[in-house]
């Protein structure tokens, strides 16, 4: 029974340490690239479209764009969502397991 406290022990280790590795990976890939296709827009604006609208237009649709960043609580669901997912897996293998062993011991 003790090496089941060990192995969950790692289990929560490994939840946190995913938990923020993917939060940091998924917070700024998405800052990333909302943050260029703000900018690809308001190039596409002032360059090529620039009779269709002054550049005050184009400042005013490039930060609409901005206003979409993302936000820390929908990041941080995305971050934890394969977490117990993986526990569930997990607890399955490790029960399965169980009953196996037991088959062979009878």
């Amino acid at each position: 029974m003790g090496s089941v406290k060990g192995w969950r022990r790692l289990g929560v280790v490994l939840s946190v340490v995913w938990f923020l590795g993917a939060f940091l990976y998924l917070w700024i890939d998405q800052r990333d690239s909302t943050t260029k296709s703000a900018w690809m827009l308001y190039d596409y604006c002032t360059r090529d479209n620039v009779e269709k609208g002054t550049k005050r237009d184009c400042i005013a649709e490039r930060d609409k764009q901005w206003s979409v960043m993302p936000q820390a609580l929908e990041t941080a669901g995305l971050a934890a969502a394969p977490i117990p997912i993986v526990w569930l897996l997990a607890t399955i293998i490790y029960f399965v397991g169980r009953w196996v062993r037991a088959g062979f011991k009878t």
